[in-house]
């Protein structure tokens, strides 16, 4: 009985988690692995869908300030916007830092 209760609470939460991250599945991310000036590179598995000259979005982990009960502590949070400069190789891509100040492991939103 105790065993049948955790596989359907187990079932129940892999079935919230999967909706949750299907509803981020409409984008891929990136990841900035260098920054020299205003130019860094960045690190997206697979350059397919990108194209020279767009506009993409950079997000970091921040804290949310929120004491509310059920509201979470952090989120991803936009912190600048880059322009695609060039492809370098198929899992990386040259950009130009048009907005914000970036660190090292901040997300690149990539919309497909």
């Amino acid at each position: 009985m105790f065993n049948k209760t955790l596989k359907m609470a187990a079932f129940g939460l892999l079935t919230v988690m999967s909706i949750a991250s299907a509803s981020e599945s409409n984008f891929k991310q990136g990841e900035i692995v260098e920054l020299e000036g205003k130019s860094a590179k960045v690190y997206v598995g697979t350059a397919n869908s990108i194209v020279k000259g767009q506009l993409l979005q950079i997000n970091r982990l921040l804290a949310t300030n929120s004491v509310l009960e059920g509201d979470p502590l952090y989120s991803y949070q936009e912190v600048g916007e880059v322009l695609v400069n060039d492809i370098t190789k198929v899992q990386y891509i040259n950009v130009k830092i048009t907005q914000g100040n970036l660190k090292l492991g901040d997300k690149v939103r990539i919309n497909n």
